[in-house]
């Protein structure tokens, strides 16, 4: 049995945290407290089988994407109902209107924004919710903190997330101890991730263009560029000029397309305005085909694969810089 003295949780806490907010919602650490001998604190470990960056997390560093989830397809798509505040092709906002029209769904675990473009979880309920969400945001919200209220509510849950997220999400199904009903999460999309941004850097930054952050229309990044948009205009600087605002944890990720997601998706290898889209379960595929059907999305086979390669390898080379003691964590 793993005690609290094992955690190693200031490694964690400051090097690997990912702030996905699976630890949270099944803690019962107050209940602990009155119930197990103060030396025992901490021997149900749920927080530290959870973590997607602990070497007991089901989904190891060192094997890759499961096979069950390998790349059964890649796409470049573009949605035919596609809103103004939606990201390039828009997949993921008309994947989710659609799910929950046709009741596959009844509620899916997003992240919204606040009038500062703060990252903010919710969980959605209807098309309206779903538009809400829509667009990147560049930073990190702790969207597995409402995991048990959506359980708790729900049947059915789609779940929106980083590739560190989709890895705790997994963590958590694939518990066999403890009861959870993680199961009602039944589809998994997951985002393309090189890293995200603190907050209060990326905000400084973006005001010190001129663009106060309750003006911003819209944010992305491609070509190693990074754009905001306003009413009045757009401006471009180089992504690496915000090198210094990145979350630190992120260079201790090395997933760069969530690679244990049913479905994945990002800018990278599509044409402005697409959407790539990775295909990795049987019920992604069977979800992807009956949009088609249903004539949602215009699909193209023009992907091209070498730009997510190469960008999912260089993410790999992060492990290569970490200390000693973290790459203990993730590779024991």
């Amino acid at each position: 049995m793993i005690t609290i003295e094992d955690l190693h949780w200031n490694e964690i806490k400051e090097n690997i945290c990912g702030h996905c907010g699976a630890c949270v919602p099944f803690c019962d650490w107050e209940k602990c407290k009155g119930n197990i001998e103060e030396e025992k604190f901490g021997t149900c470990n749920i927080c530290y089988l959870f973590c997607p960056r602990t070497s007991s997390s089901a989904i190891n560093y060192k094997t890759g994407a499961d096979a069950s989830f390998s790349i059964k397809a890649y796409n470049s798509v573009k949605s035919i109902e596609a809103s103004g505040s939606a990201q390039d092709g828009a997949f993921i906002t008309t994947l989710l209107k659609f799910l929950l029209r046709e009741k596959i769904i009844d509620s899916a675990i997003l992240t919204k924004k606040n009038e500062e473009w703060k990252p903010v979880p919710f969980i959605a309920t209807t098309e309206k919710d779903i538009e809400d969400a829509s667009g990147s945001k560049y930073g990190i919200s702790p969207s597995l903190s409402l995991l048990k209220e959506a359980v708790d509510k729900y049947e059915k849950i789609a779940f929106v997330g980083l590739p560190c997220q989709i890895r705790a999400l997994r963590n958590v199904q694939l518990q066999k101890k403890h009861k959870l009903n993680a199961e009602k999460i039944i589809l998994a999309i997951g985002l393309f991730c090189r890293e995200n941004f603190l907050f209060e850097g990326l905000k400084g930054f973006v005001e010190r263009e001129g663009v106060q952050m309750t003006g911003v229309k819209k944010f992305d990044i491609s070509a190693g560029k990074f754009r905001i948009y306003s009413d009045s205009e757009i401006i471009e600087k180089p992504v690496r000029n915000l090198d210094e605002h990145v979350w630190p944890v992120c260079h201790a990720c090395v997933d760069f397309t969530s690679d244990f997601s049913d479905i994945s998706a990002g800018s990278v290898g599509s044409k402005k305005g697409n959407t790539t889209v990775l295909i990795r379960s049987e019920l992604g595929n069977k979800l992807f085909g009956k949009m088609m059907e249903k004539n949602l999305i215009i699909v193209e086979n023009e992907v091209d694969i070498s730009q997510i390669e190469k960008l999912a390898n260089d993410k790999m080379k992060n492990i290569e810089n970490l200390s000693d003691d973290v790459k203990k964590i993730l590779l024991c």
